[in-house]
C-alpha cells in the first residue's frame, strides 16, 4: 500500500518539473521525502496508482541535461514545510 501523500507528492514533482522546463532550466535536482515515489522514478516503474503522473515525470525528465531525483528524510525536508 502506498503512503497517503504519494499522489500529492507526485503532482508536486510534476509541477516543479513543468515550471523548470518553462524557465528553461537545464539541470534539476528533485528531493522528496516520499521514498516510494523516488524509487519509482529512479527505477522508471509506472505504478498503477499514479501511472500517468510518473509517466509525465519520466517523459519530461528527458528534456533536462541532468535530472536527479533523490530521497531525503522528512526531518531534512524543512524547506517545503515552511
Amino acid at each position: 500500500m502506498l503512503h497517503p501523500h504519494f499522489m500529492a507528492e507526485g503532482l508536486a514533482v510534476r509541477a516543479a518539473i513543468t515550471a523548470a522546463l518553462a524557465a528553461d532550466v537545464s539541470y534539476i535536482l528533485i528531493e522528496s521525502d516520499c521514498q516510494e515515489l523516488v524509487k519509482a522514478i529512479n527505477a522508471r516503474v509506472l505504478l498503477s496508482e499514479i501511472h500517468d503522473i510518473i509517466s509525465n515525470i519520466l517523459i519530461s525528465s528527458k528534456s533536462f541535461e541532468l535530472f536527479v531525483c533523490r530521497f531525503i528524510s522528512r526531518k531534512a525536508n524543512v524547506v517545503c514545510m515552511l
